[in-house]
């Protein structure tokens, strides 16, 4: 029933569409570039259950390969950073978390690579039409995206700000 509901919901938000036809079909259209992940839902304690698409155990995951993997501060290297590096000649300092809801989900897919993001649910062919949780290439096209708007937003800050991307969320420190 969770999958279910949470699946409506990706439904109605559009991220999520139903393909009319069979796999036969769907093998027609997009060749070597289909793929069908398992369905599965993350269950973490004090976060929100999604759902997550295993493309691992299609093979897709295995075969992505990127040149640019991006690297992430912990919170504690933050903290140091902050501490150390940053001017302490003002006491004016003023800070800014952004967290970006559903970032992947952001990122749409070219429909040539709707193929890899197919899954079935109570005999129902679905696939993704942005980038999902769980897709390696998620990541990645989101940290592009998020790099992109993070120098531009650098570039309308007057000051020196700094500011730090952390997965779907960025850090801004404001003299």
């Amino acid at each position: 029933s969770t999958t279910r509901r949470l699946l409506q919901e990706e439904l109605d938000a559009g991220y999520v569409v139903q393909f009319l036809g069979d796999l036969d079909q769907a093998r027609s259209i997009y060749g070597d570039l289909l793929a069908v992940g398992k369905l599965g839902l993350a269950v973490a304690a004090g976060r929100d259950t999604r759902l997550v698409l295993d493309t691992t155990s299609s093979g897709v995951t295995p075969g992505v390969f990127t040149e640019e993997k991006p690297q992430y501060p912990s919170p504690f290297c933050m903290s140091e950073f902050m501490q150390s590096e940053l001017p302490t000649s003002s006491n004016q300092y003023r800070g800014l978390i952004i967290d970006v809801n559903k970032a992947h989900k952001r990122i749409r897919l070219h429909p040539s690579e709707m193929g890899l993001s197919f899954f079935e649910f109570e005999n129902t062919l679905y696939h993704y039409v942005v980038c999902h949780f769980g897709g390696a290439w998620s990541a990645y096209w989101w940290a592009r995206l998020s790099a992109l708007l993070h120098r531009r937003c650098h570039q309308l800050v007057s000051g020196e700000p700094f500011g730090a991307i952390f997965y779907d969320d960025w850090f801004w420190h404001l003299v």
